[in-house]
């Protein structure tokens, strides 16, 4: 789905995602051609809060660009990129800023070398100094990770108290890089066990871990996915929670998707199709994913439409701020 598709009567706040940073003078950029036509479908919206994001995996893991936003929150360089975010959000005559930077702090990103811990607070304090520089008509926000791991080096109580409100990255709850982590489910020593990546129970978990930390739930906005997380099968039928897949942690052997072409990666448009038109051997839904097994081993966790709705019902009666979409671009194909 193209931006100028979107239907904004189901939003409040639409935000693109992402914008460049330059390294050295950290300026905001965008000047690859087909986003930038995308961008400007995006501000021509109404109805909508626009809000511009920063970052993202790629941008904070790859070797040619995680050190921007690791150099860019530190002291000497903080106030020039401040002011250089502010420029390009009037400029272009947006409402707020969103920094997705995964993550400060990190000790364990592959390929890259371990972040410094202090450079939480460092962030903490660039976009303190940010919404402290927008004042109350132009919204700041951050996204956060669902993970112990990494969310332990954000000060989120500080940031929810001075932030307009918390992207929760509440999915890739699991993904082929359990594969040999004992850790990352219980009963399943090997890690490669079939696991949803929205799995609601470790969903909830997670929220308690994000407000007893200090977050108030009416700032957090809860993530739901418009991917899902795919596996093959190391045993074609098997359907109990013991149920392997094949790979590596560094390779999922899942097919791809005929446009993410990412192997355990996959759209909801793709899956849409797939059940469409597909050989589905079992489709089903429990304790809060959707499932689809095709072709006799590719596993698919995932989030339909009923089920997103079902979601939202639940993070509101605990009074969260409402239900954050990854990424409104993989709900269909361009029509």
């Amino acid at each position: 789905m193209w931006v100028d598709q979107i239907d904004t009567s189901q939003y409040t706040h639409v935000h693109f995602a992402f914008a460049n940073i330059t390294r050295g003078d950290y300026k905001p950029e965008i000047t690859e051609p087909w986003t930038l036509r995308q961008f400007q479908y995006f501000k021509q919206m109404t109805g909508v809060k626009k809000i511009i994001s920063f970052g993202g995996w790629d941008f904070s893991t790859a070797p040619e660009s995680y050190s921007i936003l690791r150099e860019a929150v530190l002291p000497a360089n903080r106030e020039k990129f401040k002011n250089n975010l502010i420029a390009f959000m009037n400029e272009h005559n947006l409402d707020g800023i969103d920094l997705d930077w995964e993550y400060p702090g990190a000790p364990d990103i592959p390929d890259i070398p371990s972040d410094d811990p202090v450079n939480g607070l460092n962030y903490y304090r660039l976009l303190s100094s940010l919404k402290s520089a927008v004042g109350p008509s132009k919204s700041v926000s951050f996204a956060a990770p669902a993970s112990y791991w990494y969310l332990r080096a954000f000060p989120i109580k500080n940031m929810a108290r001075d932030l307009d409100y918390i992207i929760y990255m509440s999915y890739d709850l699991h993904g082929q890089w359990d594969y040999g982590n004992k850790w990352t489910s219980s009963g399943c020593p090997t890690g490669n066990c079939l696991r949803s990546h929205v799995n609601e129970t470790e969903t909830l978990d997670a929220l308690s871990m994000i407000t007893k930390a200090g977050a108030p739930s009416n700032k957090v906005v809860v993530g739901v996915a418009s991917y899902g997380r795919s596996f093959k099968m190391a045993e074609k039928d098997c359907s109990n929670e013991n149920c392997l897949f094949t790979g590596s942690s560094r390779h999922s052997d899942a097919a791809e998707g005929r446009c993410t072409r990412t192997a355990g990666y996959i759209s909801n448009a793709e899956i849409n199709e797939i059940i469409a038109t597909g050989n589905v051997r079992k489709l089903w839904a429990l304790e809060g994913t959707n499932f689809l097994v095709y072709n006799d081993t590719e596993w698919v966790a995932f989030m339909d439409d009923d089920m997103k709705a079902t979601r939202a019902r639940v993070y509101d009666s605990y009074n969260f701020a409402g239900t954050t979409d990854w990424a409104v671009d993989l709900q269909r194909f361009r029509e």
